[in-house]
């Protein structure tokens, strides 16, 4: 087993064949989860709550959280500190990057509609759309009512499980393997990032869902461990399924759209302060000792 200077403990197989092994673990997991889904939907019918819930859970932990676990338990006889998990960041770190992400609610809003009215050709566009509104119409579907039990669901469902599963896969294994195999950190960063985006299968939605990635990833990056950017993604979900829940609406959130100059000034003033949060988090994840870390497996 080598470490490298970044802290990723693996075996003694060449780049290539880490990611080999990689990719062939994902998509044996992306076939059977097909399969299952596909069993369920003829068990139970394609628009029931249960049925949907259910195969959330499923996808979670087929598609993100088994393949990230066995390349880690693969590669290195470290997994826990392959995926980054054995090690916690200061909540100085925590808060910072949770008061980045709200004051930057503003700038993505108006990247997210920038993106939206993103111009191609009409035939192009009219597919897209259509394939991104059925996908809308099955989230709204799982999400369900607006009653307690209904609420609770959906914060275990699409905020904390989808948060950790999403990032144990993209953050601790895809991007953790990238800088394991000498990468750059930042294009390891990125181009995990885009691959988190390009899961979603939302050309209208890639670019804010990029950004918020690389947040994500630079999180990781700047503290060492994966609890950090897990605690953001659940953060992030959890304001959208409780603003969801308080409303009852889809569109939320309308802080930075808009043609207007209170529109361009909260942007303005957004950015800014995003950019002042980015910089103080990473002073802090990057000073903040490592605590919490065991020698072991996960």
């Amino acid at each position: 087993m080598k470490t490298n200077k970044t802290s990723v403990p693996t075996l003694s197989l060449t780049p290539g064949r880490r990611l080999l092994l990689a990719a062939c673990v994902t998509v044996l997991f992306y076939v059977v989860t097909g399969l299952a889904l596909q069993l369920m939907r003829g068990a139970f019918g394609a628009d029931n709550i249960r049925m949907l819930r259910i195969a959330a859970v499923m996808q979670d932990m087929l598609l993100f959280v088994l393949p990230a676990v066995i390349v880690a338990v693969l590669l290195t006889r470290l997994p826990a500190r392959f995926l980054a998990v054995d090690s916690r960041p200061r909540w100085r770190a925590v808060c910072l990057a949770a008061l980045t992400m709200i004051v930057s609610i503003p700038a993505m809003n108006w990247v997210i509609e920038a993106n939206a009215s993103l111009p191609l050709p009409e035939g192009i566009a009219a597919s897209l759309r259509q394939l991104e509104e059925t996908a809308a119409r099955t989230t709204e579907a799982m999400l369900g009512g607006t009653d307690i039990g209904s609420l609770v669901m959906n914060l275990l469902i699409v905020a904390v499980l989808a948060g950790f599963s999403e990032e144990l896969f993209f953050r601790g294994m895809v991007q953790r393997l990238f800088v394991g195999c000498r990468w750059h950190a930042g294009v390891a960063v990125w181009v995990a990032a885009a691959l988190f985006s390009a899961m979603h299968m939302q050309v209208f939605g890639f670019v804010p869902r990029l950004l918020l990635g690389a947040f994500f990833g630079y999180l990781l990056l700047w503290s060492g461990s994966l609890w950090l950017p897990i605690a953001m993604h659940v953060l992030n979900n959890t304001i959208y399924i409780i603003s969801r829940h308080c409303t009852g609406a889809a569109d939320i959130n309308v802080l930075g759209t808009g043609d207007t100059a209170l529109s361009y000034i909260l942007v303005g003033a957004s950015v800014a302060l995003t950019a002042i949060g980015l910089v103080l988090t990473r002073r802090a994840a990057k000073t903040a000792p490592v605590v919490a870390r065991r020698n072991g497996g996960a």
